[in-house]
């Protein structure tokens, strides 16, 4: 009897541990299930409402290039100014992102994988985006402003850039394991990278060196971000 009580004091404790290492094993099977089913509804949902709010932020890029047009009727633009092998440069890319708009829409419209189908339209918004910007050179809806240099400044190219390179973070980020601080973090660094960029062209010499290398750091930090989501998704 002795032999037997010790025999089973002995076995307990492996008991124990075993039990633990189950109950360990399925609560984080659980919490992997839980963020998987969030990130399909996620997914879901952004798929669900993606075209009208890329067709609202391609719109509202479009008027507030009309906009600035009208604030500075005298200006030159692009067309005025550029020779014609930059017209041609011009078009090219216009007719590259409208054509890379098509082939992604088409993806789009055949991929039933909602996380598949969240990338494949980010993509659709900067292509589109970015051809909008070409129609609204061609069409002479971007003002060039005087900089404090001299040198001509498109406040146009700075808000595409200000509406599709956030949109290319997120797309990094989607692949990548990182959390929604990480992603917020990026995301500022990287507006703050373009509206400190437009200030540096725009204001005196000393600021200008100032705010530029500002930028310069805001762009190396989201360099660092994609640099990270890169690491975690491979």
């Amino acid at each position: 009897t002795d032999t037997l009580l010790d025999s089973s004091a002995f076995h307990k404790p492996k008991m124990k541990q075993s039990s633990e290492f189950t109950y360990e094993f399925v609560k984080s099977a659980q919490a992997l299930e839980e963020a998987c089913n969030s990130s399909d509804r996620s997914a879901v949902l952004f798929q669900r409402f993606a075209p009208a709010i890329a067709f609202v932020v391609v719109g509202f890029f479009t008027l507030l290039s009309w906009k600035l047009r009208c604030m500075f009727p005298d200006r030159p633009t692009h067309v005025s100014l550029y020779s014609p092998i930059n017209v041609k440069i011009e078009e090219t890319m216009t007719m590259t992102f409208l054509s890379l708009f098509l082939h992604n829409f088409i993806g789009y419209l055949a991929e039933n994988h909602a996380g598949k189908r969240m990338l494949i339209a980010l993509s659709c918004y900067v292509n589109a985006l970015s051809a909008a910007y070409g129609i609204c050179i061609k069409i002479g809806w971007c003002p060039l402003l005087s900089g404090y240099h001299g040198l001509s400044v498109s406040p146009v190219r700075f808000l595409m850039y200000l509406f599709t390179t956030p949109a290319m973070v997120l797309m990094v980020h989607l692949l990548s394991t990182h959390n929604s601080t990480q992603l917020a973090k990026g995301l500022l660094a990287n507006v703050l990278m373009v509206l400190v960029g437009l200030a540096a062209e725009m204001l005196p010499s000393l600021l200008s060196v100032i705010l530029f290398t500002l930028s310069f750091l805001c762009f190396l930090y989201v360099m660092k971000c994609f640099q990270e989501m890169f690491a975690s998704a491979l």
